[in-house]
């Protein structure tokens, strides 16, 4: 041994154990190649255990993870850390997985979305690796707050239809129903009375079906007691974007103190000035109305809400930039909107946003409404076509080639069916940002008095 690690070899192992410690907490394992012998000192102890930390508390890393057998820590603040994309390329085969999952507290709501939101990204990381894993997750207890209370368990932001309730540890636990290339997976409640208050019957039909690679033929789905289950599992991805698409909705206008700083994270983050044109969040939500129109009709009927949330966004958009949007990077942008808003967004209620129209100033905002009018176009079209509402918000280009033989949903020239195939419409094209653009949406027109709904 000590030949093969040079001089380290003299120093005693306790010590060099502390060195390897050090060098591993600055975030990079490359040094693990210079020699066969270090790798085998170490390696067994690094991916022996990674306990996985998600915490519902704002202030809290968005992930916190733990070496189990070394004194190492990493946390990812966001969840676009550079830390979390390095952490997809560990060898899963050898480590153990423990996600400890800590109870939201029901009087402040916006934990159980911000709980969503982190485990949604540790799966995406889990996925970005196509070797098998061994996964634990905890249901902790924490501060005498447990996921069921007086042997009910806890649902922090009640779902609209009783008969499918959303409680919380279900909700927390949908996310994983995505994962792939799992060789276990197992889940532990804390509490003997949460154990006994709870129905299991989602998670364990949902370790089947992960344990079968995504396959809807388990033990379970042969199961009379499990028949309602096995319908919900033939389309689980409706399921999860129900729950995304409620969730969302609900974050408009909850209380207390991490909701308003889930709104301010959104609207930092629905598109950036590297490319105004691109935003993830609005293709997502059109992917929703247009394949999901069920969800739509059970949450965000008329889409009033998605509208009134875009006209938010224009106001506090104006209230971060101003009348005149200066050149900065993405991080640049980012920050001054939660420096222009420290305590986050309040509540979208019409009361409290006519109060920021007001001292923002209505003269303001074209630009901003422009730059997004793609979506309300895509979004008033939807509602001429589906709902039978005017199209305030028309683009004609957008109408010229509708499809006119499809009734589907359409935000493209044409639709994705048999009976015409036509080229998808360009979202970004036309969008201000070019001085040659023509506009062609009618609440561009001078002559078109901009109004909020």
């Amino acid at each position: 041994m000590s030949s093969s690690l040079g001089q380290l070899g003299r120093i005693p192992p306790e010590l060099r154990l502390i060195i390897w410690e050090w060098l591993l907490s600055r975030g990079s394992a490359r040094f693990l190649e210079t020699s066969q012998d270090l790798y085998q000192e170490i390696s067994d102890r690094l991916y022996d255990t990674f306990d996985i930390h998600i915490s519902p508390l704002w202030e809290a890393p968005w992930v916190d993870i733990r070496c189990k057998r070394l004194r190492l820590r990493w946390h990812a603040k966001e969840s676009d850390d550079p830390m979390l994309k390095k952490f997809s390329s560990i060898p899963y085969k050898k480590t153990r997985l423990a996600v400890h999952i800590w109870p939201p507290d029901p009087d402040d709501p916006g934990q159980i979305i911000l709980l969503w939101q982190r485990v949604q990204s540790i799966v995406e990381v889990f996925n970005a690796s196509k070797s098998r894993k061994r996964i634990s997750i905890y249901l902790r207890t924490h501060d005498k707050r447990d996921w069921q209370k007086d042997g009910k368990t806890v649902e922090s932001i009640p779902y609209p239809h009783l008969q499918n309730r959303r409680p919380d540890f279900n909700i927390v636990f949908l996310p994983f129903c995505c994962l792939r290339n799992i060789k276990a997976l197992d889940v532990y409640p804390d509490s003997k009375t949460m154990d006994e208050a709870a129905d299991w019957g989602l998670i364990n039909y949902g370790r089947g079906y992960i344990l079968n690679q995504g396959y809807n033929d388990c033990d379970h789905s042969r199961d009379p007691a499990y028949q309602d289950l096995v319908r919900v599992f033939d389309n689980i991805d409706a399921l999860i974007t129900d729950t995304d698409f409620f969730l969302d909705t609900q974050m408009d206008t909850l209380s207390g103190r991490t909701a308003p700083m889930l709104r301010l994270a959104r609207f930092a983050k629905w598109f950036y000035p590297s490319d105004p044109s691109v935003s993830s969040y609005e293709k997502r939500h059109l992917q929703i109305i247009r394949e999901y129109k069920d969800i739509i009709s059970r949450h965000d009927p008329l889409l009033e809400k998605t509208l009134h949330r875009l006209d938010a966004l224009d106001t506090f958009h104006v209230g971060v930039c101003g009348p005149n949007w200066p050149k900065m990077s993405d991080r640049q942008y980012i920050d001054l909107w939660y420096q222009t808003y420290p305590n986050g967004i309040p509540r979208l209620f019409k009361q409290q946003l006519l109060e920021e129209q007001q001292k923002v100033g209505h003269a303001s905002f074209p630009y901003l409404t422009v730059n997004r009018r793609f979506f309300r176009a895509a979004i008033s079209h939807h509602l001429a076509r589906n709902w039978g509402a005017s199209a305030r918000w028309r683009d004609r280009r957008f109408e010229a080639k509708w499809c006119a033989d499809c009734r589907n949903t359409g935000f493209r020239d044409g639709c994705d069916r048999s009976c015409e195939a036509l080229d998808p419409l360009n979202l970004s094209s036309g969008d201000g940002n070019d001085d040659n653009s023509e506009c062609h949406l009618e609440c561009c027109d001078p002559e078109y008095p901009y109004r909020y709904p």
